[in-house]
């Protein structure tokens, strides 16, 4: 059943990866080492299988890895649609997600976490009787929930920033372009805090305009291996990770562990 709210107190953990996708031995170990550290919840922000119709992909891809030391048996597991698992009735048969299980928001303690589907529209509709994802973002972001909350982290697959790609295409390649141009305005209108993402697979870190960027592709897909300057405010690292969030003592503290479970980047957000 799923819970909106931590089971201790106001301090609480989630675990935060993404892109583990056909690399599932990888992903069995950063579980394991997550399992030791014993969040709340673990956050996949897309891409849990390569191939979503390919059914026992979800098995050995997904379930299997998620059973080292009976993981998912008792912490919480929600995700974000990537573009491998998209809208395949699998992905949403073994992927169970809150509201119409595309997008969704919900308050942790006293951190609002909306969660956006960078594979569903992202512009607005031309027609304005069409209530859409675009529409939604902005309802959830200026509501009270939100705007009372103490944090607001939004969480979705695809970047708006990066600096590596594996693509060619010119609104893609640095990063999601109709995210930049139709969700980040409304993210600094809306005093985000942070935003984590993931498909780049690297390591990424950054502020702009006040609001955090987080990438953390690193979840056991092949690393990208080129490297851009676009962004100078951003930086990358290729390496297998996942990033712990603890929420404590007035504040956001975020970990970053690597393959070997060594700390490779830590930051706060208060």
């Amino acid at each position: 059943v799923f819970q909106t709210a931590p089971q201790r107190d106001d301090d609480f953990s989630i675990t935060w990866l993404g892109d583990n996708q056909e690399a599932y031995t990888r992903f069995t170990t950063h579980v394991s080492h997550i399992s030791d550290r014993n969040p709340n919840m673990l956050f996949v922000v897309g891409d849990m299988i390569q191939t979503s119709s390919v059914h026992n992909e979800w098995q050995q891809m997904w379930w299997n890895p998620l059973q080292e030391k009976d993981f998912a048996q008792y912490t919480q597991v929600l995700a974000a649609r990537g573009n491998h698992d998209m809208d395949h009735p699998y992905a949403y048969a073994y992927v169970d997600l809150p509201e119409n299980g595309s997008h969704y928001s919900f308050l942790y303690g006293d951190v609002f976490i909306l969660v956006l589907n960078t594979h569903a529209d992202v512009f607005p509709s031309p027609d304005p009787s069409i209530y859409g994802q675009y529409n939604y973002l902005i309802d959830e972001l200026s509501s009270p929930k939100a705007q009372n909350a103490a944090f607001r982290i939004v969480a979705f697959h695809q970047a708006p920033y990066s600096n590596s790609s594996a693509s060619q295409t010119p609104d893609q390649i640095y990063g999601m372009q109709g995210v930049r141009d139709f969700w980040v305005p409304i993210f600094e209108e809306q005093d985000v805090d942070i935003v984590i993402s993931g498909h780049y697979h690297s390591y990424q870190r950054g502020e702009h305009n006040g609001i955090t960027y987080l990438v953390t592709g690193g979840g056991g897909s092949t690393l990208l291996v080129q490297e851009f300057d676009v962004w100078d405010w951003l930086s990358l690292d290729f390496v297998y990770q996942y990033t712990m969030m603890h929420r404590e003592e007035g504040r956001l503290r975020f970990e970053t562990y690597d393959l070997e479970d060594q700390l490779i980047d830590s930051f706060t957000i208060e």
